[in-house]
Order: C-alpha cells, then sequence, then structure tokens
C-alpha cells in the first residue's frame, strides 16, 4: 500500500482515487464555469467575487516602516503578479 495507506486509510485514498479519475473523465465539461490566471496558476469559478489576492511583493519595507505599494499607488496594475493579481474571475483563460 505505501505510505499513504498508512496515513489516511483506505476508504481516504478510494475517495481520492475516485475525485482524481473523475476530474481525468469529465473536467472538461467544468472548464467553462471556471477562469484561468496564467500568471498566478489559479482558476476560479465564474461568480466567485473575492477581494483582489494580496501578495507579499506588495509590501514595501524601505522606509523603516510596512507600506503597502498598491495602497500608495504603486507597483503593476492591480498590485502584484500578472497585473490582475487574481482578481475577481474576469481576466484570464475562459473557455469556450
Amino acid at each position: 500500500m505505501g505510505r499513504y495507506g498508512e496515513i489516511w486509510g483506505d476508504l481516504s485514498l478510494g475517495f481520492v482515487l475516485q475525485a482524481v479519475r473523475f476530474v481525468a473523465e469529465r473536467g472538461y465539461a467544468l472548464l467553462p464555469q471556471y477562469t484561468f490566471d496564467a500568471a498566478t496558476g489559479e482558476w476560479r469559478h465564474l461568480r466567485e467575487r473575492r477581494p483582489k489576492r494580496a501578495w507579499l511583493s506588495d509590501l514595501d519595507y524601505s522606509e523603516g516602516a510596512m507600506r503597502s505599494k498598491r495602497a500608495a499607488g504603486g507597483g503593476a496594475a492591480g498590485g502584484g503578479r500578472g497585473g490582475g493579481g487574481g482578481g475577481g474571475g474576469d481576466e484570464g483563460y475562459a473557455a469556450p
């Protein structure tokens, strides 16, 4: 069985394997409901609304205190990576 079975047990392993098989066989049917941000590697549901992600790269300590580049207006558009920072799901890849 190996290490996974020793830690999680056979039932958990079976569940994970079924989930992987489901996604491998039928995941393509779910793609139209998601967007993909290639800059961050994030998949988001079209209806998911979250605030823009905060990145550590948005923080600046150069003046001896923590400052947010986003709040100060600096950095890339959207603050952070890829010009969107993993925003509300409107950017990136949308399956046809």
